[in-house]
């Protein structure tokens, strides 16, 4: 096991998990190889394995609190937050002496409204170690400004430290860079920021992180070449007439969670949060090599029957949420994977009737966002000129959407949101087909569950203090200056 740890840390996810095996074949149910494969299937995004393998083992080890603490978090990965905080608060007498469970479940209390559980969470976990770093990042990212300066002070003498490596000192970096912009002071912000980022990459290519933007640009390109317009003009092949299904689309950090939470507060709509089923089901479509190229080549060629079977399995996942969320009732499901802009046209082409909102904001307020947030799996985000590369693509990709299938999505921005709240909202309630309900206007009052970097914002009523941040920041982060606007 402490051999598939090593390959697991150092990025080999194939001879980590040969290695678990290997473990199991001489101990079946070894408690620490079957949590640490767990673990290597959430680094792999396979979450709804990690779940299935976990509840086998669960079932011998129901207390077991290693097996637990991964449940959770793969829970958690797959969505289930509801059920991830059931965990939690089951294992909570096991967590009272663990920092970093302490932390983990601040996390996702807040995710869940209750900040003030979240706050208690973290305080404990200081208490029990000072130097907790999940505790101390998860505190200043939420209060900002209003962190403690004493422990704002902890922070910068633990990086002066050589002991901590280079993904904790990235969190320290980060903590720091959400204290001093709540606190005004931009440019050592931006120099936290900057930090924070560069360690983060240092840290995870040494787990085989790496983004090509090459690659990228040709998965792009290949889109455009399938979803062309005189592909829609063609498109014979019909999926499901349903309207139940609604996109939000955009960049990160685009106002996304903010327009989810609007329309999750009618009673006819459930927001679903994050989903990739889109991608899922692309890639599920028949083909012996199981790459996004692949899937993608295999489209213009589906059958009706492959396509309505695709539709219908799609619909099954919506209705069993709709029932695990106890809402059955609702007639729009709002999905807000903000990576599915690259997908409206396999959209379109499973849903032809299917509700797409694409939300825009300032791409400079975009990018300065997303430098400031530590992704915890995009990994464009954490070199600048990724990140600004990718603003670039997705504009392009927008644009190609507007000319092969014009008038066939609405477009709000984030900017008018927040001044018009009233009006957008109406607008956006409007598309959907649905009768609007003054309740929309309310929705920092949703007891909703948050996975996303907009935990804290979409708590408190609209405020314009980030429409064009970016320009307090251009000083100090040159770049800025220089991205295209659309």
């Amino acid at each position: 096991v402490e051999i598939a740890d090593i390959w697991s840390l150092s990025g080999d996810p194939q001879e980590a998990n040969s290695w678990y095996h290997k473990a199991l074949r001489l101990q079946p149910n070894f408690i620490p190889a079957i949590a640490g494969l767990a673990r290597l299937m959430l680094l792999t995004d396979q979450a709804s394995a990690a779940i299935e393998l976990l509840e086998q083992q669960l079932s011998l080890n129901e207390g077991d609190h290693i097996l637990n603490q991964v449940y959770a978090d793969a829970l958690w990965d797959e969505g289930d937050v509801p059920a991830a905080l059931a965990v939690m608060k089951k294992m909570a007498p096991n967590q009272q002496q663990n920092p970093r469970a302490l932390a983990k479940s601040a996390q996702m209390l807040a995710s869940s409204g209750d900040v003030s559980g979240a706050m208690e969470n973290y305080q404990q976990a200081l208490e029990l170690n000072p130097y907790c770093v999940a505790a101390l990042n998860g505190m200043a990212v939420k209060q900002r400004g209003k962190f403690n300066h004493e422990l704002a002070e902890r922070m910068n003498r633990m990086l002066k430290e050589d002991r901590y490596k280079e993904r904790t000192q990235s969190l320290l970096h980060n903590g720091l860079a959400y204290y001093f912009d709540g606190n005004k002071a931009y440019e050592q912000a931006a120099f936290h920021m900057d930090e924070s980022n560069r360690l983060q990459w240092t840290a995870l290519s040494k787990q085989n992180w790496d983004y090509d933007p090459e690659d990228h640009h040709a998965h792009f390109k290949k889109i455009k070449q399938t979803f062309s317009a005189n592909y829609f003009k063609q498109l014979q092949t019909q999926g499901s007439d349903s309207e139940e299904p609604v996109f939000i689309v955009a960049m990160p950090r685009s106002g996304t969670t903010l327009t989810e939470q609007i329309l999750a507060r009618h009673s006819q709509v459930l927001g679903i949060g994050e989903r990739n089923f889109a991608s899922q089901f692309l890639n599920l479509l028949p083909n012996k090599n199981k790459s996004k190229q692949s899937a993608l080549s295999c489209v213009p060629n589906v059958s009706d029957k492959q396509l309505q079977k695709t539709a219908s399995q799609y619909l099954s996942k919506l209705n069993a949420l709709k029932l695990r969320e106890g809402k059955p009732e609702a007639i729009r499901v709002v999905d807000k994977m903000p990576d599915n802009y690259a997908l409206i046209g396999w959209i379109l082409t499973l849903f032809p009737k299917a509700k797409i909102i694409h939300c825009r904001r300032d791409p400079r307020d975009v990018a300065l966002s997303c430098w400031m947030t530590q992704f915890g799996k995009i990994q464009w985000a954490s070199r600048m000129a990724d990140l600004i590369d990718r603003i670039d693509q997705y504009q392009e990709m927008m644009a190609h959407w507007r000319t092969v299938i014009p008038g066939r999505f609405i477009e709000i921005d984030y900017e008018d949101l927040v001044v018009n709240q009233e009006q957008v909202s109406k607008r956006l309630i409007n598309y959907l087909g649905l009768d609007w309900q003054p309740a929309c206007l309310q929705f920092y009052e949703s007891d909703r569950v948050v996975r996303t970097a907009s935990i804290t914002q979409v708590r408190k009523p609209i405020y314009t203090k980030s429409v064009n941040k970016w320009q307090k920041y251009a000083p100090y982060i040159t770049e800025l200056n220089d991205i295209k606007l659309p």
